[in-house]
């Protein structure tokens, strides 16, 4: 009988499996940029999680912070605080994934580093989501920042719930299979980001 850990990975080697034929049939009408490239990455790297290790995790949460400071920086971002939200996101990435990576910490408790991620991610998000509401309503801005910025908060939002759910199901020694889920659409949910961007970019290449 399979479990929800199978179901999660099956379901990103699907939806892998649709963007890499989606890349190659792009590649062959040459109109493949780097929100191609970035969406292949993303979901190569999540469904091989399970046969890398401890390794994987790690390239996990650096192609999260990559994701993230590309959409930062093409939502008009400068490299300061491009490089420090996602340097953040990795850090928490780090901590919430330290069991993967580390094992269990004997001077410390369980699940101390989890929580303390997750509410680097969701003030992260609340940093976000109030400069993306106040910057749009000052100015109506560029329109292809704005959509950045928007894939970007929802971003955000999708991982800061996926976290908050891993840390209530810590505290509380249970199992969540709502982070679960959420982890798996935080996946795709970069993958459908990358991908969306990669039409555009190439439909304006074209016009």
């Amino acid at each position: 009988m399979a479990t929800s850990g199978e179901l999660r990975l099956l379901t990103v080697q699907m939806f892998g499996l649709f963007v890499f034929i989606l890349t190659t049939f792009k590649l062959v009408l040459n109109r493949v940029n780097g929100f191609d490239a970035l969406a292949v990455l993303v979901l190569a790297v999540s469904s091989t999680i399970t046969y890398t290790g401890v390794y994987g995790y790690i390239a996990e949460s650096v192609v999260f912070g990559i994701v993230v400071a590309i959409f930062a920086m093409t939502g008009g971002a400068n490299r300061r605080g491009m490089l420090f939200l996602a340097g953040t996101l990795i850090l928490s990435e780090v901590l919430i994934k330290y069991k993967r990576i580390l094992g269990e910490l004997d001077d410390l408790d369980a699940c101390t580093p989890i929580v303390f991620g997750s509410i680097i991610q969701a003030c992260l998000f609340a940093s976000m989501a109030y400069n993306f509401v106040n910057e749009h309503e000052a100015s109506d801005g560029d329109k292809n920042e704005y959509e950045k910025r928007t894939w970007l908060t929802f971003i955000l939002l999708v991982s800061s719930l996926s976290t908050a759910f891993k840390a209530l199901a810590c505290t509380h020694e249970s199992t969540s299979i709502t982070s679960l889920y959420l982890d798996t659409f935080r996946v795709l949910v970069l993958a459908v980001a990358c991908v969306a961007n990669a039409e555009d970019e190439t439909l304006e290449n074209v016009s």
